[in-house]
């Protein structure tokens, strides 16, 4: 089954595709749906403690660059990667779509997940934060 993000629902793309499916099959995932942490944050759910996330590529940008003598050319970099985690591992809500817990719990996570998507040239490899996760305001329908 085609593997998608869902919040776009666009599908994942070459390596990706069969990264995520290799990791779908191995756990037994019924979803075929990934989000990033920022995703589930913004949708106010979340990723259950202990889940393993799936480091994904994403891409390469064009930038402009300019050479010795001035002139600007575009080149072509790594946009980087992220990591996904499969809908399978989101908890927090009841069948009707409600929120069934209360909770506030720190989780460490990679800080390079917190700025996803930011186009900072930051490195924030192998640097930990502290995210206290409450508060969840709603859940997919």
């Amino acid at each position: 089954m085609e593997q998608i993000n869902y919040i776009t629902k666009e599908p994942y793309q070459g390596k990706n595709q069969a990264n995520l499916i290799s990791v779908a099959d191995k756990n037994e995932y019924k979803s075929n749906e990934w989000l990033t942490f920022l995703q589930a944050r913004d949708k106010g759910l979340m990723i259950e403690k202990g889940s393993k996330g799936v480091s994904i590529f994403k891409g390469f940008r064009t930038v402009d660059v300019k050479d010795k003598d001035g002139k600007i050319t575009s080149e072509s970099k790594p946009s980087g990667f992220a990591t996904v985690f499969n809908l399978d591992q989101i908890s927090g809500c009841d069948n009707n779509g409600d929120q069934n817990i209360d909770v506030k719990e720190s989780d460490k996570i990679n800080a390079n997940t917190l700025f996803e998507g930011d186009e900072s040239e930051a490195d924030f490899e192998g640097v930990q934060a502290e995210i206290v996760q409450s508060d969840w305001e709603n859940c997919p329908q």
